[in-house]
């Protein structure tokens, strides 16, 4: 693919998660995509065979960029701590001090926006929204039973259920930002899940 090919396809499907996050799948129409990108249809089609098939290609980029994003923080906070506990509440301060750095409000939670509108879409592309969430659980849910190991919690909890928590939170607070505008929701609610860890595994 030629340079200027890749960045048609990348200013593409840049519009299209922005619009998606504004106005949903449903709002966004093909004819609304041309125009923001200033790209004919000929060439659209180039890309993409269709609107579908575009909602599909821009969930798998979030997902892929969400994924990154969770495995580069878990390599860091593996090499900051060799305590299974400490480095959950490494990892919870690095998604803090990731949101306090963009310094706007995130703009919206591309996952939430498609569960909303699954009946729109394929198979292939809910199922996508569902491995993302699934990939969490697989990452955390381990990491937490590590902790449980030499953190016995003060209360019957399960590593499932911290770990859903988390995933809870993280994606509530950017509905609730795109909701209220609010850029110091993620940050404030993430420093409660860790503050909440903390009591639960008793080192406060």
């Amino acid at each position: 693919m030629s340079k200027n090919a890749s960045g048609t396809r990348k200013k593409i499907l840049d519009a299209a998660q922005e619009l998606i996050l504004t106005h949903g799948y449903g709002g966004t129409s093909l004819s609304t995509i041309l125009e923001r990108t200033d790209v004919t249809k000929g060439a659209f089609f180039h890309h993409f065979d269709s609107k579908k098939d575009l909602a599909y290609e821009v969930i798998d980029r979030y997902a892929e960029a969400d994924a990154a994003t969770l495995e580069e923080f878990v390599a860091r906070a593996d090499k900051l701590s060799r305590d299974p506990l400490q480095q959950i509440l490494i990892l919870i301060g690095l998604y803090e001090e990731s949101f306090e750095k963009e310094g706007a409000a995130p703009s919206g939670c591309l996952f939430a926006s498609y569960s909303y509108q699954a009946g729109l879409f394929d198979e292939r592309t809910n199922a996508l929204v569902q491995e993302a969430f699934e990939h969490w659980q697989d990452v955390i849910v381990p990491k937490f039973e590590a902790a449980m190991a030499v953190h016995p919690p003060r209360i019957d909890v399960s590593a499932e259920d911290l770990s859903m928590m988390g995933l809870a939170i993280f994606e509530g607070s950017l509905i609730l930002t795109r909701t209220f505008g609010r850029s110091d929701v993620p940050v404030a609610q993430l420093r409660q899940y860790r503050n909440y860890i903390e009591l639960v595994f008793g080192i406060v």
